[in-house]
């Protein structure tokens, strides 16, 4: 493997689906075992209305359970908000916690009557092992 690799090294997952509405998004639990770290990168479409706040929450229960907030000593950054001057921009923090789990939420404020569209990734980084699959 080259020094430069990213390909063996990370390992990207689904954590909110791309989606258009006004609901409140709940996204996928990621398993961070054998990894380091995570970015987590948000992305939007058009939003017509409503303001889109996210929040990483973490914990060690495989079902989510015990998921908590991530507190600012644990993220890269600041997690975003979108609202309806955020159309087709992207937004990313890091994730440098050391729970197992992660899981992106987002809630909605400002009464939407349309919403917008949004999905996110988590890039998980840092492997214990390589080549990841």
């Amino acid at each position: 493997m080259s020094v430069r690799d990213l390909y063996n090294n990370l390992k990207a997952v689904v954590a909110i689906n791309p989606t258009t509405g006004k609901d409140p998004l709940a996204g996928s639990l990621v398993d961070l075992q054998g990894f380091g770290g995570a970015l987590v990168v948000v992305q939007s479409g058009t939003i017509i209305d409503g303001t889109f706040t996210f929040e990483l929450r973490h914990g060690n229960a495989s079902d989510g359970s015990d998921l908590a907030a991530v507190s600012d000593e644990d993220l890269l950054g600041t997690e975003p908000v979108f609202g309806a001057t955020d159309d087709n921009k992207v937004a990313q923090f890091g994730y440098i916690g050391t729970k197992r789990y992660i899981k992106l939420v987002a809630t909605v404020s400002g009464s939407p009557t349309t919403g917008g569209t949004l999905g996110a990734i988590i890039i998980k980084g840092f492997p214990r092992h390589a080549p990841v699959s």
